[in-house]
């Protein structure tokens, strides 16, 4: 391999070298496939991927980093986001400054396109990357809640299959009541098409959020080529009262809440009768839990928790850690503390 190294903006004639790597640095992730690369880069509806590479002299690719552009809100201006996603470098280039010079090229065109702000979830290896000359600033991780629908699942997935039968009979009471508590006459919709879904009425009222338009989130979970993903709401959808949008993962027994959005006047006993016609559609796919993200002390949070959610005991362990990086400066009044994120926000997190 070469020692000579060249940093630019991916061409189409790129690709292939590209998923290449991503095969050899992930494996079989959907991540490393043609068809994810395709709907990724280039059907986002809030502008192409942009995508830096570092190549070595024989043309190969040996670092990437991509920047998705998203729909935002901050201090309630609509702006557009980038999320820092699928950084990569061949394991023989690691250590030596590559990343970072991929990292400052992929950052300063984003700025150039109009992005205002940047977030990631960086894992614990690639952390510094973000932390350190790029500029970012670590937030408070977003809680990880979980609404147990049948532990013995989980514990026999791990191998306690001794404790399966008693976690059952531990269990039945608990989600009983809790159902007897939270079931009322809310008419539950199931969508089978987002884009005629209206959210300005249910977006957070916070400092910085994600704004999903109809034709992200038909992009988002619609026309993911892998994954299917299912939505559920109250009210009209062009006029929503709460909105959940649910990925059941069949191989791990579970599901993730990717969406969550509610309206202020929404009554308490709305958003848990959702959330529980959610639960027995999971139930009956074999899931033994659902798990949804808040930030700590929100109303989101709250909601949840007010709906038979816990805070995942290896949640030390397990929540993203949030970075962030303000490309145009930090409005007057901004607040960390209020902020907005969801599983569906978080792109590379599934």
């Amino acid at each position: 391999m070469g020692t000579t190294f060249t940093v630019s903006r991916a061409t189409e004639a790129d690709e292939e070298s590209i998923i290449e790597l991503e095969r050899l640095v992930w494996g079989a992730a959907e991540e490393a496939t043609p068809e994810y690369f395709q709907w990724l880069t280039y059907m986002n509806p809030s502008g192409q991927a942009i995508t830096h590479i570092a190549k070595d002299d024989s043309g190969q690719v040996i670092s990437m980093h991509i920047v998705l552009p998203a729909p935002a809100l901050l201090k309630g201006k609509q702006i557009q986001a980038g999320i820092s996603i699928n950084i990569a470098t061949h394991p023989d280039y690691r250590r030596n400054g590559l990343s970072t010079r991929v990292a400052k090229s992929v950052y300063q065109e984003a700025k150039q396109s109009g992005i205002d702000f940047l977030f990631s979830v960086p894992n614990p290896v690639s952390k510094g990357l973000f932390t350190g000359q790029n500029g970012f600033v670590e937030l408070s991780s977003p809680l990880m809640l979980s609404r147990w629908i049948d532990p013995s699942i989980f514990l026999s997935q791990h191998g306690f299959n001794r404790l399966e039968k008693l976690s059952k009979l531990l269990t039945k009471p608990f989600l009983n009541h809790s159902r007897k508590s939270f079931q009322g006459k809310t008419r539950i919709r199931f969508l089978e098409r987002l884009e005629d879904l209206k959210l300005e009425q249910i977006l957070e009222p916070v400092d910085f959020c994600i704004a999903p338009t109809a034709d992200w989130l038909k992009w988002r979970y619609e026309n993911h080529p892998f994954r299917k993903y299912e939505c559920a709401i109250v009210g009209k959808p062009d006029c929503p009262e709460v909105l959940v949008i649910f990925h059941v993962i069949e191989q791990y027994g579970r599901a993730l809440i990717m969406e969550f959005l509610v309206a202020q006047d929404t009554p308490l006993q709305t958003v848990q009768s959702l959330l529980d016609g959610v639960v027995e559609k999971c139930e009956a796919k074999g899931c033994s839990s659902l798990i949804g993200l808040g930030m700590p002390n929100s109303r989101k949070a709250t909601l949840l928790k007010k709906s038979g959610f816990w805070v995942f005991p290896f949640s030390s362990v397990w929540r993203p850690k949030l970075v962030y990086r303000c490309l145009t400066g930090i409005p007057g009044g901004f607040s960390l503390e209020s902020m907005d994120f969801t599983y569906g926000a978080l792109v590379n997190i599934e």
